[in-house]
């Protein structure tokens, strides 16, 4: 049997094998939250805010958080839409972890001393197991939780331009 037929094959049994009850790991898929956000650098044309988003883990096996797919909106206005980027982290058992998204801002899109910046998007994270990770390196199925929020930044507190 060629490759490509045995791959499907496979696919089509290890789906049918998640159709059973009890065939996928049980767990609880993490909650995410936007915890601050910071002017980090500025150019003659543009700015850009960190943004960090806190994640909680309720599950007794680590997560590794594969992407986070998101829009951000400074007052009210969207800058970046359908971004995708690698959280490079692991959510701990049991607890908390964060990572930073960046916005980037033309500058004369910020007016006054406080902008208020508004994610909204998900977080594609690997659930513990077996089937669970053939369904996920064969893009079956993984698995999102939303995250959504804002924070107002300072745009007083400025960091000086390059030069």
């Amino acid at each position: 049997m060629p490759n490509h037929l045995r791959r499907v094959a496979l696919g089509v049994s290890i789906g049918i094998l998640g159709l059973l009850p009890g065939a996928c790991s049980t767990h609880k898929a993490p909650t995410f939250r936007v915890i601050d956000a910071q002017l980090a650098s500025r150019t003659e044309s543009a700015s850009t805010i960190l943004v960090t988003i806190e994640g909680e883990n309720p599950n007794r096996d680590e997560l590794p958080l594969y992407a986070v797919h998101y829009r951000a909106s400074v007052d009210g206005e969207t800058m970046m839409s359908g971004v995708e980027r690698s959280p490079q982290r692991t959510l701990p058992r049991f607890s908390t972890g964060s990572f930073t998204i960046p916005v980037i801002v033309p500058n004369e899109r910020l007016g006054g001393p406080v902008a208020r910046v508004s994610i909204d998007g998900s977080v594609v994270y690997q659930v513990p197991g077996t089937i669970a990770q053939v369904f996920f390196d064969n893009e079956i199925r993984r698995p999102r939780a939303p995250v959504h929020g804002e924070h107002a930044v300072n745009l007083s507190a400025t960091v000086p331009l390059p030069g």
